[in-house]
């Protein structure tokens, strides 16, 4: 059999794509790494804006309070945290208000709105959440993300140059328990989804990943707000 018909062959065609998907594992893998080496430590000499960080909820799960605490628990000047949530009921209430009452130094309120904004309910949240953001530097941050007590440092040191506008960030899998399905879940962000946005950057796109967004007010308003995201 010559060498073209061996590739062409069932047979062929599945030992090609896995070896592809090898190497692009590989190579995501490598720019994982790279990414991680060139890390840069945060200067504490610039000086860093006031920053309000939205937190669109909507009912409990898994490490919840965890995951929000570590938001009340950073190191930063001057923040404000705004939770919202869209039902009177909403379990994620509860939590609030124990994490208001374990960090009554931190600024935070809770707004409960049941407003239609159609059907994306998270952009609806964050829409009513609004009225009630004081800074000029948004990070919206997803309910289940876990931070480091630097990460706002290092989200919004990286908005300072003025040629930045957005600013978003990788994450890990953390499985809420050693189960199977939590564990192969937060196996697949790690091995697959990192490189594979690594390399999708490496590639050229500039993909912004809906866990952390943080961008200026003034850029939101220039495409249009949230009320452009509306479906």
């Amino acid at each position: 059999m010559s060498v073209f018909n061996a590739l062409v062959s069932p047979a062929g065609l599945a030992a090609t794509v896995a070896a592809a998907g090898c190497m692009q594992a590989a190579v995501g893998t490598f720019l994982v790494s790279r990414f991680r080496w060139q890390e840069k430590r945060v200067d504490r000499a610039v000086p860093l804006p006031p920053v309000s960080v939205l937190k669109p909820l909507h009912g409990d799960e898994p490490l919840l309070e965890e995951a929000l605490e570590s938001f009340c628990t950073q190191d930063y000047p001057q923040m404000q945290i705004v939770f919202g949530v869209q039902a009177e009921d909403d379990a994620a209430i509860p939590i609030v208000h124990r994490l208001m009452e374990r960090h009554p130094d931190v600024p935070m309120e809770l707004v409960i709105d049941p407003t239609f904004h159609g059907v994306n309910r998270k952009i609806g949240n964050l829409i009513n959440i609004m009225a009630r953001v004081k800074h000029d530097v948004l990070v919206i941050s997803d309910s289940d993300i876990h931070v480091a007590p630097d990460y706002l440092r290092h989200v919004v040191g990286a908005m300072v140059p003025d040629n930045v506008g957005l600013v978003t960030t990788l994450y890990a899998g953390l499985p809420a328990s050693n189960t199977v399905p939590r564990l192969l879940a937060a196996c697949q962000i790690n091995h697959n989804f990192l490189p594979g946005v690594m390399l999708s950057r490496y590639l050229g796109r500039q993909d912004c990943l809906g866990a952390t967004m943080a961008l200026r007010r003034s850029m939101l308003d220039a495409i249009g707000g949230l009320e452009a995201l509306v479906p």
